[in-house]
């Protein structure tokens, strides 16, 4: 994976070290595998919570022993899927895993749905068993049909051309199995957990939560008779009001983007996890000079970093003189870790950089690529006499 492939590179230049000069010393400016740690970790905290959530609001509404088993069904359809993908010829990367994160709203659904289907024929007496069978049944085509759709949805990015096409044909081959995994769990793994689940609480714990369960069933029936209920019954018995009040909030809504309030971005910036600044000299311009332009410019982004003493404001700091072009970067921390932000330091940058004679043009960068990249304003001037053009 690109984390072991990281550890392993982290752990042979501490073994190299040791037996190189004193005087040489190695930064790690740019561990990409920080990106796939990120998206891994972002993928289970949301899996996670999305237990939680899933487990407490259920025991709370339903009962604990239904909780616990459609909880268990969606790291069920996430595993199982797992298991299928290498014969897809599918590795776990950075398209996978946003694959995973989109359908992780999406497979919580059927589990839920046919426990709550379950459960209601249980409110109506019917055994376990009996409840399973009714309960699976009744729900099999509408789960069916919302598999199917889903997966229909995301299929057209398998008929993507060009190397595009295969990068994003992993994302309908990884969701599309889970969500088939999330149908067999629904309707065939979870009815069979269901209808051997017991009738009574065992042990301290399952009483606790069972009591719990019940106090609050019966607070919310209260609520629902008393509060809930009759405000339903004067929005019906009033339903001019009631149509007239939801046409005003309607109309507020759609006003609010209209009424500059809201402000409208066609394509975001994403700021990089570096700071950037290129220049370009004539060409045939000696080395000297490109020296020069170079070390001027890491002067420069240093004293920036000097304002800050105590700070970590930047991991490290690489230039390259390619031809006629000079191109420095300064690689930033994590941006919970540092003072600036990648555009606060890029404009420092720029303000303490000296005007530099002779060279073509000096830029800035700080937006990470993709769409909404570049500068927010950019002229473009033309003109027959090249002389005339340079004046301008």
């Amino acid at each position: 994976t690109p984390i072991g492939v990281s550890e392993s590179a982290r752990a042979a230049m501490a073994r190299i070290i040791p037996d190189l000069p004193a005087s040489i010393h190695y930064t790690i400016l740019k561990d990409r595998s920080e990106i796939y740690y990120q998206r891994l970790t972002l993928l289970l905290k949301n899996g996670f919570l999305g237990l939680v959530l899933v487990l407490a609001i259920l025991t709370l509404f339903l009962e604990y022993k239904l909780a616990f088993w459609v909880t268990v069904g969606i790291p069920t359809s996430f595993l199982g899927a797992m298991l299928f993908l290498p014969a897809m010829d599918v590795s776990i990367n950075m398209v996978s895993l946003f694959a995973f994160i989109i359908a992780l709203g999406i497979v919580v659904d059927d589990a839920i749905i046919a426990g709550e289907n379950i459960y209601e024929y249980r409110q109506r007496g019917k055994s376990f068993s009996e409840a399973a069978i009714l309960g699976a049944r009744d729900i099999a085509i509408p789960i069916s049909f919302s598999i199917l759709t889903n997966i229909v949805a995301f299929l057209p990015l398998m008929f993507m051309p060009g190397s595009f096409g295969k990068i994003w044909a992993v994302i309908p081959v990884v969701v599309s199995t889970a969500f088939i995994i999330s149908w067999v769990e629904a309707l065939f793994v979870l009815p069979a957990h269901l209808a051997h689940s017991g009738t009574n609480p065992i042990g301290t714990i399952g009483r606790t939560l069972h009591h719990t369960q019940q106090r609050f069933s019966a607070w919310f029936s209260r609520f629902v008779e008393r509060t809930y209920g009759p405000f339903l019954r004067r929005a019906i018995t009033h339903r001019y009001l009631t149509i007239a009040i939801g046409f005003g909030i309607f109309a507020i809504v759609l006003a609010y983007p209209f009424s500059g309030r809201m402000g409208f971005i066609l394509m975001p910036t994403v700021e990089a996890d570096f700071a950037k600044a290129t220049a370009a000299l004539p060409f045939g311009s000696p080395p000297e000079e490109m020296i020069r332009v170079r070390d001027g410019l890491i002067r420069s982004v240093q004293e920036v970093i000097d304002r800050y003493p105590g700070q970590h404001i930047t991991n490290g700091t690489f230039a390259l003189v390619l031809e006629n072009t000079i191109d420095v970067r300064a690689y930033l921390p994590d941006a919970n870790h540092r003072p600036l932000s990648t555009s606060e330091l890029t404009t420092l940058w720029r303000e303490h950089t000296p005007d530099f004679p002779g060279v073509e043009y000096l830029r800035f960068e700080a937006d990470s690529g993709g769409p909404g990249r570049g500068a927010g304003i950019s002229v473009e001037l033309s003109h027959r006499n090249i002389d005339m053009l340079d004046k301008a």
